[in-house]
This record gives structure tokens, C-alpha cells and sequence, in this order.
């Protein structure tokens, strides 16, 4: 098997880092958040990405 590249290993740290962190906020989000909060959070924030 050959080596991997130290960048390699970067790019997939940094990745692995960005997919905790957005796992770990939208827990955060969703525990101490109200369900209807929630649902008109998620309903403004599609629209915003929609334009």
C-alpha cells in the first residue's frame, strides 16, 4: 500500500473537523430549540438560500 501524502491527510482532517462541527451545531440547534422555532428557522433559511 503506498503512502499518503501529508496533504492528503490535511484536506481529509479539515473535512472530518467541518462534518463535526455541523453535526454537533445542528444537535445544539436542535435540543434547545422550540419544534415551531425550529420549523420556521428551517422555512426562512430555505427561502433565503432559494434567491
Amino acid at each position: 500500500m503506498p503512502q499518503m501524502s501529508p496533504i492528503y491527510w490535511l484536506f481529509l482532517s479539515f473535512y472530518f473537523i467541518m462534518i463535526l462541527f455541523v453535526v454537533s451545531s445542528w444537535l445544539y440547534f436542535n435540543m434547545y430549540s422550540y419544534p415551531s422555532k425550529k420549523k420556521l428557522f428551517l422555512k426562512n433559511y430555505l427561502m433565503d438560500w432559494s434567491w
